[in-house]
């Protein structure tokens, strides 16, 4: 987990110095990847309460991360457009 940073910047580097969303959220959810990565392994030691509260935890704060990514530029607070000009909002008011 500690060489995600180097990473991005490497990457980042070969990528002419342009910036990769996709890397900041890898970087935010490194923790709650790992977390929930070690409750499966051989190695987890605690009881199947701890392993459940563990998960339902570190699950819902990475369902909470992809949540805020995905709709961040959805809505746009600054002005006041309908539903009918954002294609994003449209498109998942439609179903």
């Amino acid at each position: 987990m500690d060489m995600i940073l180097p990473m991005k910047m490497m990457m980042e580097n070969m990528n002419k110095g342009q910036h990769i969303p996709a890397l900041d959220f890898v970087q935010q959810s490194t923790h709650q990847i790992g977390m929930i990565y070690s409750l499966f392994s051989e190695d987890y030691d605690g009881g199947d309460f701890c392993r459940g509260l563990i998960f339902s935890h570190e699950a819902g704060q990475l369902m909470l991360s992809v949540g805020r990514t995905a709709f961040s530029g959805m809505f746009n607070h600054d002005s006041k457009d309908s539903a009918s000009d954002n294609p994003m909002l449209h498109d998942l008011l439609q179903g």
